[in-house]
């Protein structure tokens, strides 16, 4: 099973984002700020991370600069991507380490984007 880490700080959007990836078959597991996702990270191999970029504490930038650093080739290589409502962040996020952009709400057209990252 693919397994996501989506890394997201309102509640009503780590709903909605589990349960549209939960219904494509993904399992999900919601990290609430960047630090808790590090955390997480250095635990488990996901697929897949979908960061959100504006959170408390640590934001998605500072989070996926981080996870990158870490000593294992795997965090140089898991696809990490942007997600956030504002497409106008686009332009600096392979700065940090993302590989892309998928936009908030998750929909259905936004699938294709993911599959190229975990297929």
């Amino acid at each position: 099973m693919i397994s996501v880490l989506l890394v997201e700080d309102d509640i009503i959007n780590q709903k909605m984002a589990s349960r549209f990836l939960v219904k494509c078959g993904m399992e999900v597991t919601v990290a609430s700020d960047g630090s808790e996702a590090i955390d997480l990270i250095k635990g488990k191999k996901y697929n897949l991370v979908l960061m959100d970029l504006q959170m408390p504490d640590m934001d998605g930038c500072e989070a996926t600069s981080r996870i990158r650093a870490l000593d294992d080739p795997y965090y140089k290589t898991v696809p990490i991507l942007a997600f956030s409502a504002s497409e106008d962040v686009q332009d600096k996020l392979s700065l940090f380490g993302m590989n892309d952009f998928v936009s908030k709400p998750l929909r259905a057209d936004e699938m294709q984007k993911l599959n190229q990252y975990i297929a």
